[in-house]
């Protein structure tokens, strides 16, 4: 330590990856020179980071300087938001319009998205699931990736195909794929039902 003038971090990036010895491959290294304890403040920070799903893809695809400063900051989003607020289940809605409507109410109301995401979420087309599943979404005016879920107390119908709920998203970076990616392997194994059953805490769990 009484080498070191003033803390600093060193962030090595290496896209292709280099051989570390021992079988392991680096694709960023990070050096860090502590003048007293501020370095636990920096672990912490690259903890909390490193541990969020997707960054270690994000790092090693990196394009420039400023997104791997950004990634380490903790600017980037790594997950869609999803929480409880997110989700309405058992709403009295009628139809596909007003279970898009609420969907994207939801999601607006979390600042993630203006009115004008919601008014183009409510003329896209959703896609069929399965089982009285289905899927929409939107990038049109998302400042923050989200992902919202609307079940409905109600009988009803689109385009000849059982309504039970509704899953949207707003999308402005990838962070959404995680949740998507997990939706597609329960449709392969025909579990909507999981989801469409499921309570508020069961749902955020499966997904």
């Amino acid at each position: 330590r009484d080498m070191v003038k003033t803390t600093g971090v060193a962030v090595h990036h290496f896209p292709q990856g280099v051989d570390w010895g021992d079988g392991n491959t680096v694709f960023v290294a990070i050096g860090i020179a502590a003048k007293s304890d501020e370095h636990l403040g920096i672990l912490k920070q690259l903890t909390k980071v490193l541990g969020a799903d997707g960054v270690e893809q994000r790092l090693r695809e990196a394009k420039n300087e400023q997104e791997i400063i950004a990634l380490l900051n903790g600017d980037v989003q790594l997950s869609a938001d999803f929480d409880a607020s997110l989700i309405q289940l058992n709403f009295p809605a009628s139809d596909m319009v007003q279970m898009s409507a609420v969907a994207g109410g939801l999601i607006k109301n979390t600042g993630s998205a203006g009115p004008e995401f919601v008014a183009d979420l409510v003329t896209k087309a959703p896609t069929h699931l399965g089982q009285g599943l289905w899927l929409v979404g939107s990038n049109r005016h998302v400042s923050r990736t989200a992902v919202s879920m609307v079940s409905t107390a109600n009988a009803c119908q689109y385009e000849g195909q059982d309504v039970r709920a509704l899953i949207a998203f707003a999308a402005c970076n990838n962070a959404h794929q995680p949740i998507l990616n997990t939706l597609s392997g329960l449709v392969f194994n025909n579990e909507q039902q999981a989801l469409l059953n499921a309570t508020t805490e069961q749902i955020l769990a499966l997904l």
